[in-house]
Order: C-alpha cells, then structure tokens, then sequence
C-alpha cells in the first residue's frame, strides 16, 4: 500500500464520506437498493446463459422473444396503475382513513383489464413471431404477461408502503433464483429443455413474486388505529395517470422493442436473433446502476420540488452524472476489450457479432452522462410534455430501425439505438435546465 501523504489523504477523505453515507438510513437503503438490483441483474444473466446452453438455436430464439413480449406488454398491463399506486398510496395510508383500500381494489381493477387485453396481444405476436406454432407456447406469452403486470403492481404496493428493501428483493433477486436453479440443475446434469420448460419456470418464479406481494397486501390491508371514513379521500388515483402510463410503456418499449422487430423479420436467423439479444441482455447490466442510484434520489425529487429547492434538485442531478458517467464509460470499455469472451459465454456462435455488446453499451453511458435527466421532468409537473415528446422520439426510430433491420445489418441497426440516447437525453437535459432555470444538469 502506497505511503504518499496525498494517496493517504484522499484515501482518508474517501473512508469517511463512506462512513458519512452509511451512516445515513436513506444512503444505506439506497446502496441496498442498488446492491440488490445488481444481484437481480446478474442473476438474470445466469438464467439467460443458462437457457442459451440448454436450449437448441430456436428454442433459444422463442424463448428469447417470450421474454421480450412479456417485458413489453407487461408495460400495458398495469395501465400506468402501478406508478399512480407509488405515487398515492404513501398518502393514503399516512392519512389512515382505509382509503389506501379503496385506492388498491380501484387500482387493481383498472389493470386487470390491461392485463386481460395485453395477454391476447402478447399472444397475437407469438403467434405470429415464435419459430414453434405450439399452442401452450402461444398461451405462454399471455400467462406470462398477467403475470408480470400482477407482479408490478405488487412490487409497486410494497414500495408505497415503505417497504422498499422487501419489494426489490422480490421483484429482483427471489423469483429468478427459481429458474436460475432449475436451468442449472438440467446444464449440471447435461440435460436439454424446451422453449416451453425454460418458460415454465420463469412464470413459477413470477407467480413466487406475486404470492408474497398478494401476502404483504394482505397484512396492510386493515391496521390498528384507522377510522375507515370516506371524507377524506374517495380512494381513485389523482391526475397524469395516462402521462405515467406512456412514460412506463415507452421505457419498458425501449428495452424489448428491437428484439421484437429483428424477431417478426423473417430475413434475421436465429443466430443473429440470439446474439443480439444476448448482447442486449448483457449491457442491461450497465443500466442497473444509474436505475438503483436513482432510486433513493428520485424520491427526493418531489418534496424538494414542492419546497422551492431548484438548486438541490440540478446538484444532485450533476452529482450522479459525475460519478456514473466515468465508472459506466470504463464499464463500455472493457466489454469492448472482452467482448468475445463475453458473447462467447451464451453459446461460441454469437462470439462472431461480439462487436454489438460494445455499441449497446453506448446507450446507458450516454444516458448517465444526463444525470437525471429522465426524473426531473416528469417528477417536476412536465409529465406530460414528457410523454409525449419521449413518444414521438420513440415512434419516429421505431420506423428508422424497422427500415434498417429490412437490410438485415445487425450492426447498422444497433447504432440507431444510440442516436436514440443522444436524442431522449439532450431533450431530458434541455427540459430538465429550463424547469430549474439553471445551468443544463
């Protein structure tokens, strides 16, 4: 260890705000949070590794899509009522008067609803997408979807009921272990699975998701010390609803639309299909970071809002930038170095297109360099031109990439994605300084 005063001061500088943090209740969930969306995040690696080696090409390529539709209609499904449920219930059950009852049972209805009709869309595009016309795969899809929209509006009860660390670990790290040890178990044992198995076990691990959360809503639903009147509140969702619910359904879009264009391509073969969206998969990794800091400083967002705080708000906002930005540029880096290595680990074919993890990356580092960039506007009162400018950019490339990926240039078509970041991030950023009137954050 290097005994140079300046190393040993900066060193005892970086200590003691570590200490300072940790001591902090909001700092350690928030490093908790992160930790265990890391954890999340490497699990759902294992389990796609884990499928692409106990799967055939198409196989991997169905069960690829499936997941993709169900994170997409997933979006859907909860009609935008689990971001409203985030956003009141904290409210309701402060006010104790049983309206976070009635806000839960109006909530739930309005998503099963979502959830029914974004089942048959899911199974619309399997039908139409998967290599495989198996009727229960087709059926998968949908079940699937019902049950990642229910296991949203879980995890957005438990968050609003304060129990934060209990909701990440069961929408991040519980239900994938399920999977993960299943898949693991036929790999060890040289075993093959089906399309139709590897989904069989992710919607186990779902339904896990779903039980506790239904468990947790349980034990809220009547507490000590209410007075159960309706004079306060009449238990409904407030207002920007239909804001939120774009804001979601265009996030989680972003995250599974290009599997879903290359997969209703018939021009794109499994091979390329697969090493996409392993690569995808792969720099979700990088995003997991910027997301789990942003939990903690997302929640700030709006009571400082509310008190006047524009400075606090853009500070925070340069504070992530700085840190992320460097660790995530560094992560973009070595995926570039071992991006051979890296593919290689889902199945040797796919080390033939390495060179997409190094482009995908792109995004997130783009994205972080923003701060928050994509927090402020909506949290601030501009959800709405938020939504519908962060659409309209959506839409316009959804086109663009159509149009390329008719050309059948994987690589071509994942640098649309990252003139897609530059875009989102520099209108999040422009929106973000004229709402704080200060310099861009």
């Amino acid at each position: 260890m290097s005994s140079d005063p300046l190393t040993l001061v900066a060193t005892g500088g970086r200590l003691a705000r570590l200490r300072s943090r940790l001591a902090d209740r909001a700092g350690r969930e928030q490093l908790v949070a992160l930790g265990m969306r890391l954890l999340g995040a490497a699990l759902g690696y294992a389990m796609l590794t884990l499928a692409a080696r106990t799967l055939s090409l198409a196989d991997f390529a169905d069960f690829a899509l499936l997941v993709a539709a169900s994170g997409l209609f997933s979006a859907v499904a909860t009609l935008g009522q689990d971001t409203l449920l985030l956003r009141d219930l904290p409210v309701a059950l402060d006010a104790r008067t049983g309206a976070h009852r009635r806000l839960m049972v109006h909530a739930g209805r309005v998503a099963s609803l979502g959830a029914l009709l974004a089942a048959l869309g899911a199974c619309a595009y399997a039908a139409h997408a998967l290599n495989s016309g198996s009727l229960w795969l087709i059926a998968m899809a949908g079940l699937l979807v019902a049950a990642n929209g229910a296991a949203e509006m879980m995890f957005a009860v438990q968050r609003g009921a304060g129990a934060v660390q209990r909701a990440v670990f069961n929408r991040e790290v519980l239900w994938k272990l399920f999977p993960v040890l299943g898949l693991a178990l036929l790999w060890a044992g040289a075993g093959r699975a089906t399309a139709l198995g590897a989904s069989g076990l992710y919607l186990a691990g779902l339904l896990l998701s779903v039980v506790l959360g239904a468990a947790f809503a349980k034990g809220l639903w009547r507490r000590p010390g209410e007075t159960d009147t309706t004079a306060d509140a009449d238990g409904r969702p407030s207002s920007g609803g239909g804001a939120f619910f774009l804001i979601n359904l265009v996030a989680q879009a972003g995250v599974q639309v290009d599997v879903l264009i290359l997969g209703a391509l018939a021009a794109v073969d499994p091979v390329m299909l697969g090493a996409f969206y392993a690569a995808q998969r792969t720099t979700q990794l990088f995003w997991m970071i910027p997301y789990g800091a942003s939990i903690t400083a997302a929640s700030q967002i709006p009571l400082a809002w509310a008190q006047g705080q524009r400075e606090a708000i853009a500070r925070l906002s340069r504070q992530l930038s700085r840190t992320l930005f460097p660790l995530l540029l560094t992560l973009a880096a070595a995926a570039w170095i071992w991006r051979r290595e890296i593919m290689g680990l889902y199945r040797p074919e796919f080390a033939e297109h390495a060179g997409l993890l190094a482009i995908l990356a792109l995004p997130a580092v783009i994205s972080a360099a923003g701060g928050l960039h994509n927090v402020i506007p909506p949290l601030c009162g501009q959800e709405r031109i938020y939504s519908a400018l962060r659409a309209a950019i959506a839409v316009s490339f959804w086109g663009v990439k159509y149009l390329v990926a008719l050309s059948g240039d994987l690589y071509a078509f994942a640098w649309t994605g990252v003139a897609e970041a530059v875009v989102v991030t520099a209108m999040g950023v422009i929106l973000s300084a004229r709402r704080l009137r200060t310099a861009p954050v």
